[in-house]
């Protein structure tokens, strides 16, 4: 009988683990995986790096969102209807967003953090109308966007709307 060396030893035990294992169906091979699929790993993780990048690029060249808030206000104080303060001195919609009223709003809510102050004055935007102006235009746009409308129906619905619009003594302001 031959004498058998620790080397044939080991060799013999690890055939005979890796049978064992291919029977059992529980090896997992993972670097030989890794292995195998290096190529395909690779050209992934190069790929999704390049989109990644890409996107952020994207994201970097957009111009700024700007937020956009838009509330209705309704001066109650007499007078205010008939465009004067209850001092009979004539009220202005733009008195509202007047520097001197803005700034100590603007530091009250220390939006200076936020916002400069100038860029604010600048944007800020005031109108007349407010909600029950909306209501009424939505209402004679939808009249006038009717195409089974005469040319003489919609003269009398244009004329209506005018009249409408003049007869509104709203104080209602519309700050965007």
């Amino acid at each position: 009988m031959p004498h058998r060396s620790t080397r044939d030893d080991i060799e013999y035990a690890a055939f005979e683990d890796g049978a064992r294992a291919l029977d059992a169906g529980t090896s997992i091979d993972a670097l030989g995986f890794l292995r195998r699929h290096r190529r395909g790993l690779v050209i992934g993780t190069v790929f999704a790096g390049l989109v990644t990048v890409g996107v952020a690029a994207i994201s970097l060249a957009l111009p700024r969102s700007e937020r956009t808030a838009v509330i209705d206000i309704t001066p109650t104080f007499p007078g205010a209807s008939g465009g004067r303060y209850p001092n009979r001195t004539a009220y202005s919609a733009q008195d509202i967003i007047a520097s001197h009223v803005l700034e100590p709003i603007w530091r009250d809510q220390h939006l200076e953090n936020v916002v400069e102050f100038a860029e604010l004055g600048r944007n800020l935007q005031i109108v007349a109308g407010g909600a029950e102006l909306e209501l009424v235009r939505t209402e004679y746009l939808q009249k006038l966007s009717n195409a089974k409308l005469t040319s003489a129906e919609r003269i009398t619905v244009e004329a209506e709307y005018s009249a409408k619009l003049k007869s509104m003594k709203s104080a209602s302001l519309t700050i965007s």
